[in-house]
């Protein structure tokens, strides 16, 4: 398989917070990919090559989507993300999350106590 995507199901503890947790590899090579908004946002961990919205080995917040996005992704793209229901990303920050609709930002602008 040149590229693979799972999900896994939160804990019980957690469910009422986190969606799920998914992981995406690609070694196929460079291609563009739709992403459909869910409503929910993210957390994303880029563990591979850097894509054409997130740098290689950094984190960022994706804010709630309204409408669809390409995303290129490249041969060696490896993400890790923790997609929150609805509204719950604001456990974890003070960010009024209207202001990262439909916005990509580093996780550090979002949550100041990463390092």
């Amino acid at each position: 398989m040149e590229w693979s995507y799972q999900e896994f199901k939160p804990s019980k503890k957690l469910g009422t917070l986190i969606d799920a947790y998914w992981f995406y590899s690609d070694f196929s090579g460079t291609k563009n990919n739709k992403v459909l908004p869910d409503g929910c946002a993210d957390l994303i961990f880029n563990l591979g090559v850097a894509t054409s919205k997130i740098s290689e080995e950094t984190a960022i917040v994706s804010g709630m989507m309204t409408r669809y996005s390409v995303s290129t992704f490249k041969k060696g793209t490896s993400l890790l993300g923790i997609r929150f229901k609805p509204g719950q990303l604001s456990v974890i920050t003070e960010l009024p999350l209207f202001e990262i609709k439909n916005k990509i930002i580093d996780s550090k602008e979002a949550l100041p106590y990463i390092k």
